[in-house]
């Protein structure tokens, strides 16, 4: 009768630490879910922000003159002049 409550008792601890890692795993899951979604949607709404509002300006002053920096290319090519 001892020999078999030492096995109930092991099979009961058994079940409990299995229940107890289900639920560890549940809510860390969860939570790594839950901040999964919140960085995209982070990152998704940084880009929206900067297809919609672009890039800020940069405006520095050297000497007389404001420069300012919108960080754009111009690939248009040049025209060619007209002879007079």
């Amino acid at each position: 009768m001892n020999r078999l409550m030492t096995i109930f008792r092991a099979v009961a601890a058994l079940v409990v630490a299995a229940v107890v890692a289900v639920l560890v795993f549940t809510v860390l899951g969860s939570l790594l879910m839950a901040a999964g979604i919140v960085i995209a949607v982070m990152v998704v709404g940084g880009g929206l922000y900067l297809l919609v509002f672009g890039p800020k300006a940069n405006v520095r002053r050297s000497g007389r003159y404001e420069v300012i920096d919108l960080t754009a290319t111009d690939i248009t090519p040049p025209r060619n002049r007209r002879e007079p």
